[in-house]
């Protein structure tokens, strides 16, 4: 959220091993972050040894563990090392482990959040701006793993409201209000956006493929309707695109940068050659990149004037950076769960913004995407209840393609 969570830890950090009261610490977070903690420890603490070792490495041993935790005050790993190497963190446990965008672990039934469960550290603080995204059950899985003495897994039976209650006075929670008042309003616009011919003739084709086939295939059908009116593949044509081009252009020309989010990467892919055939600078942050290309794609958004946009997935853009560079944000497509959008413009309206901010979602009128978020109102059903109807409830499923 930008509420400065990073430098909160590192402070903590430093007293802890001022006063011999720490050992040896563990930081777990997405890939992406790691550089960023790297570099905010040796501002704030270049008294403190850092160390991401390579977990992948064929002769990774227990010695070598050892060694690593003998040398360093901070290891760095990602959830995805922590969850296929947790018997050597189980065996030699840090006496701290730090889950950065710890809502990783929301799932009690993951891989990863049954490794963290089982590594018996003496303490463990997850940081995340948004401890609930779904429902009660993601507040009570990451409960359970920091008392699993007082809370259960299964607590979310007991409502939302009494999880909130009962993890209050435990709870140290900093609001943009509280801790910088004057930062910059964040405007939102919808763009509507007409389908182009060719996006008209597949989005329509899909149609008839379901009215000629009575396919009972609704998730994939409803799928293949939401990415037309992203972009039509054979032609590579887009309305979106056009009027995402359109803003970043027009931005750059008042000086001002933009970031384009998308859940699927497809969209940002064509965006980034669009803006590069145009002549306009465009760098791409997608989850398949090395660590370094994305380092690589961030650096020079930040630092290069002549770099106007950022093409970022959902995935690995909305965690963790700070992209104050920008003052306008591009919704490609839309998603459905606000704690999702919200995590993707904090990236941008955070502390250190300085300029108001621009936020346009884009979508496609007469298509399903105007249609789906009034139905969704109506019905009370989130996204992930939605997806459920798609696969098991023919008659929502077909209420919702009607």
């Amino acid at each position: 959220m930008g509420l400065g969570k990073t430098v909160q830890v590192i402070a903590a950090l430093r007293r802890l091993y001022r006063f011999g009261r720490l050992q040896s610490c563990l930081v777990v977070a997405p890939r992406t972050l790691l550089v960023n903690w790297r570099r905010e420890l040796s501002k704030w603490a270049p008294e403190l040894a850092a160390e991401a070792p390579d977990f992948r490495d064929s002769g990774f041993t227990m010695a070598f563990w050892r060694g690593v935790l003998a040398r360093s005050h901070v290891v760095l790993a990602t959830y995805e090392e922590v969850r296929d190497l947790w018997p050597y963190l189980e065996e030699k446990p840090p006496e701290l482990i730090v889950a950065d965008e710890a809502h990783r672990l929301r799932k009690a039934d993951s891989q990863v959040s049954q490794a963290v469960r089982r590594i018996n550290s003496d303490r463990l603080w997850l940081l995340t701006g948004t401890p609930v995204e779904r429902d009660a059950a993601d507040l009570a899985c990451l409960l359970s793993l920091l008392e699993p003495r007082r809370y259960a897994i299964d607590d979310d039976r007991l409502g939302l409201d009494v999880l909130r209650s009962r993890v209050r006075p435990y709870l140290l929670r900093r609001t943009k209000e509280s801790v910088l008042p004057e930062l910059p309003t964040a405007t939102e616009h919808t763009a509507e956006c007409e389908l182009l011919p060719t996006q008209r003739d597949a989005y329509d084709e899909v149609i008839r493929s379901l009215s000629s086939s009575g396919s009972a295939e609704f998730l994939a059908l409803f799928n293949s309707l939401r990415s037309i009116c992203d972009w039509e593949p054979v032609s590579g044509d887009s309305a979106k695109l056009d009027r995402a081009g359109d803003l970043v252009q027009a931005g750059a020309a008042h000086g001002r940068k933009t970031v384009v989010f998308s859940f699927t990467v497809g969209p940002l892919r064509q965006f980034t050659e669009r803006m590069r055939r145009a002549g306009i600078g465009c760098q791409l942050l997608i989850g398949e990149q090395p660590l370094e290309a994305r380092e690589r794609a961030i650096a020079r958004f930040k630092s290069d004037p002549g770099c106007a946009a950022l093409a970022a997935s959902m995935r690995v853009g909305s965690e963790g950076l700070t992209l104050t560079e920008a003052t306008q944000v591009v919704f490609i497509n839309r998603w459905w769960n606000p704690s999702a959008n919200a995590q993707a413009i904090d990236r941008v309206v955070r502390i250190g913004q300085t300029q108001p901010v621009d936020v346009h979602y884009l979508t496609c009128v007469n298509t399903v995407e105007d249609r789906l978020q009034p139905l969704l109102d109506r019905k009370s059903l989130t996204f992930d209840e939605l997806i459920d109807k798609l696969r098991h409830d023919r008659q929502v499923a077909a209420e919702l393609l009607r």
